[in-house]
C-alpha cells in the first residue's frame, strides 16, 4: 500500500486530533455513542500521502475504508484516449473504498491525492464487524451511495448532452456550493483542481476551460484571482447560463 507514514490512530492521538476523533466528523459514523468512538480509534491507522500520490489503482484490492482526515482526493478512470476523466472529489470527513469493502472485490477507478493529503484506514475484516455491530452504519452507507449514483448520473448526462460552456458553469456552481465563501453579494470560491483537473472534470481541453473562464470574465458574471480563485459575481444569472 502507498503512502509515507503508518501510524495507529490511538497512539497518535486521535482522540483528541482537530478538537475531536476524526471519525466523528464522518456521517456514517454520527449514530455511535462516545463510548464507540474510542472502539473504533483502535482499529484506524493513519496514512500519509504526498500531492499526485496513488493511493488505489483500478484494479487493485484495496482491503480498507478510507476517510479523508485532511486534505483532497480524486476518483478517475482514463479514456479510450488515455486522457485522465475524473468521477469525484472528496474532502475531509469523506470516505471511499466502501464498495471494495464490502463486495471484496477489485477497485473500480483509480484514486490519487490533489494535495497533500492525511487519511485513516479501517481494515476490512475489522469494519465489517462493526457493520454487524452497528447495522445502522450501513443505512448511512446506502444513503451516501445513493447521493454519489446521482452526481455520476448528472456528470454523464453533462457530458453527453450539454456543450462545454454549460458544463464549465455547472462545475463552477457546484464548487461554489462546495467551497465557495461569501463576500457580501459575491461567492468567492478557491478551485481545488489546476485548469488542466477543471479540464478533466468535465472532459474538454485545457485551453478551452482557459478562454471559457475569460469569456465568463468578460461577461461580467466571474473576475479571475490568481489561478486558483473565482470570484462569482451573479450567480443567478450564472445559473440560467447553465
Amino acid at each position: 500500500m502507498a503512502g509515507k507514514k503508518s501510524i495507529n490512530c490511538q497512539e497518535s492521538g486521535c482522540l483528541k486530533c482537530h478538537g475531536g476523533f476524526c471519525g466523528q466528523r464522518v456521517p456514517i459514523f454520527s449514530g455511535l455513542k462516545e463510548s464507540d468512538y474510542a472502539k473504533v480509534a483502535g482499529l484506524i491507522v493513519h496514512k500519509d500521502y504526498d500531492k499526485g500520490e496513488m493511493i488505489f489503482r483500478e484494479g487493485d484490492l484495496f482491503p480498507y475504508l478510507a476517510i479523508v482526515r485532511t486534505g483532497l482526493i480524486k476518483t478517475f478512470k482514463y479514456t479510450i484516449e488515455g486522457r485522465e476523466q475524473i468521477l469525484g472529489m472528496f474532502g475531509e470527513g469523506d470516505f471511499v473504498g466502501e464498495i471494495n469493502l464490502l463486495s471484496g472485490k477489485p477497485c473500480s477507478a483509480n484514486c490519487a491525492a490533489i494535495n497533500k493529503t492525511g487519511l485513516c484506514l479501517i481494515p476490512r475484516d475489522s469494519f465489517q464487524a462493526l457493520l454487524k455491530q452497528h447495522s445502522d452504519i450501513m443505512f448511512l452507507i446506502l444513503e451516501e451511495l445513493a447521493t454519489r449514483v446521482g452526481r455520476l448520473e448528472s456528470l454523464v448526462q453533462q457530458l453527453g448532452t450539454q456543450n462545454a460552456d454549460s458544463r464549465l458553469i455547472a462545475l463552477l456552481i457546484q464548487l461554489g456550493e462546495r467551497y465557495g465563501k461569501d463576500q457580501g453579494e459575491n461567492l468567492l470560491v478557491e478551485l481545488p483542481l489546476s485548469r488542466e483537473g477543471l479540464a478533466n472534470y468535465i472532459g474538454v481541453t485545457r485551453e478551452t476551460v482557459s478562454r471559457k473562464l475569460n469569456q465568463l470574465k468578460e461577461d461580467g458574471l466571474i473576475e479571475l484571482i490568481g489561478n486558483r480563485k473565482v470570484l462569482i459575481k451573479n450567480l443567478v444569472i450564472l445559473r440560467e447560463r447553465a
